[in-house]
């Protein structure tokens, strides 16, 4: 059953409210891993939205058919530099090292702030964080943006 847009949103508020637990989806770049996709890449599981967004689809429906109530974008690794830019939603800011599998690179709450005004400058129109960043580095963004 299809709903609009308005229709969802009513749906996931009602939910909310009722006090009833949403059920997210789990590991995305797990899945995708399971499905064959390579993500030893700077990109990580991002490179998949450019090049295969049918795997990301897919990986979304595995989530959703096992009883997820929401899934989440696969786009938290997406970089300035690997694709144009609308949204900007980082690990604090980290570049993604698949050599080594590690994180490196931004974590402080200025040092994101001065991150997010380079993203701004590049075509960005919408700037958060997720893993790794807490309120002193959405305050700091928003200091040095002027969002």
């Amino acid at each position: 059953m299809q709903h609009s847009l308005s229709s969802r949103k009513a749906i996931f508020i009602d939910r909310l409210r009722s006090g009833t637990t949403l059920l997210l989806d789990g590991g995305l770049s797990n899945q995708l891993e399971s499905q064959g996709g390579d993500l030893n890449n700077p990109l990580w599981s991002a490179l998949l939205l450019k090049e295969a967004p049918n795997e990301i689809i897919n990986a979304h429906r595995f989530y959703l058919d096992a009883g997820a109530d929401c899934i989440i974008s696969a786009s938290y690794q997406a970089s300035v530099s690997g694709f144009q830019a609308i949204v900007v939603y980082p690990n604090s800011g980290e570049h993604y090292q698949p050599q080594t599998k590690t994180w490196s690179g931004t974590t402080t709450p200025d040092a994101c702030g001065a991150a997010a005004s380079q993203w701004v400058a590049s075509g960005a129109a919408v700037v958060g964080g997720c893993c790794r960043m807490g309120p002193d580095h959405i305050k700091a963004m928003k200091d040095c943006c002027g969002c």
